[in-house]
């Protein structure tokens, strides 16, 4: 062999203990046990009227956290009650995970993940078990705050039946409350029948009218600030064809008035008045007398149900 070729080989030699001692520490620590827990959601309170424009626990957990973040003392993760959550585990050398909820049912697990559908308000907790490919294992715990969801809940105005005219405006009275939580800041009303799939209203009370006849359903969602959602409230809302009779009034009343109203209607009917007293009734002509208005609202309603047009109140 020549001189040279031989300094080759030893040159060779040298620059493959050099990559072996700058590279295999670092290929070593990349194959190293290593897990870390991620979740697919979580919510976060927020303060109406506070100085603080972060309501997030500094020490709460984010959307990730690797195993050895989770000490006691960690303050706990958010969650709305009756919630589903994703939980994935992640990392080196993992052989098997074992899942365990306290406050919740594990509905589906694996190696990688778990789906968890959370309990009742309250404390909860998630265990992790990791074992690696050489069989040693660690144990972490997910500390959780199950958060109250709102009720939705509302009716018709006025004690109105679920039955009305078509081309009738309908108004609901909100009944949704906290549910021990806190505030309510969001309403999302919605229908569906013939025709029709909409939100109409992200208002508190509004007021629908329904031009075509049929079975309808509403529904309300209401979220608080936590971001927690309600459980749909709906009820169902049979239209008649018949169409509303026709009252002859005036829209803006004075309080202590006396005011007439008349039913352009074939045959007779009933009359309802809300805020106000009948003085005088002739016929399908009657006169009230504001003297009962809701100081609350300021508003009165006059009703009136026919016996041979739509079975359903009429309301101005």
């Amino acid at each position: 062999m020549k001189k040279n070729d031989c300094q080759k080989v030893r040159s060779g030699k040298k620059w493959l203990l050099l990559w072996l001692l700058l590279f295999l520490p670092f290929w070593g620590l990349a194959q190293s046990n290593s897990a870390s827990l991620t979740w697919n959601t979580q919510v976060g309170c927020i303060e109406y009227g506070s100085e603080v424009e972060d309501p997030k626990d500094p020490r709460e957990p984010g959307n990730g956290v690797v195993f050895e973040s989770l000490p006691p003392g960690q303050a706990c993760q958010k969650v709305c009650e009756g919630s589903t959550v994703v939980y994935s585990v992640q990392g080196n050398n993992i052989a098997q995970v074992t899942w365990s909820a306290a406050g919740g049912n594990i509905t589906s697990s694996s190696n990688s993940s778990a789906t968890v559908q959370w309990g009742a308000h309250g404390s909860a907790s998630l265990q992790i078990t990791v074992t690696y490919a050489d069989n040693t294992q660690q144990t972490s715990t997910l500390c959780l705050q199950k958060i109250n969801r709102p009720n939705a809940n509302f009716k018709l105005a006025l004690g109105q039946e679920p039955q009305v005219c078509v081309n009738t405006q309908v108004y609901f009275d909100n009944l949704s409350d906290d549910n021990g939580g806190s505030a309510i800041v969001h309403y999302e009303w919605a229908v569906q029948g013939p025709g029709i799939d909409e939100i109409f209203s992200t208002a508190y009370e509004p007021s629908y009218t329904f031009t075509q006849a049929g079975t309808y359903t509403v529904f309300l969602t209401v979220t608080n600030s936590c971001n927690c959602k309600s459980q749909v409230y709906k009820m169902d809302i049979e239209v008649e064809s018949a169409p509303p009779i026709d009252i002859t009034c005036k829209s803006v009343v004075c309080e202590g008035s006396t005011e007439k109203y008349i039913a352009n209607n074939v045959c007779g009917g009933d009359w309802n008045v809300v805020g106000g007293t009948i003085v005088n009734q002739n016929g399908n002509i009657i006169e009230v007398l504001w003297d009962q208005v809701d100081p609350a609202d300021g508003f009165g309603y006059v009703m009136y149900k026919s016996e041979c047009g739509c079975s359903a109140w009429t309301t101005v």
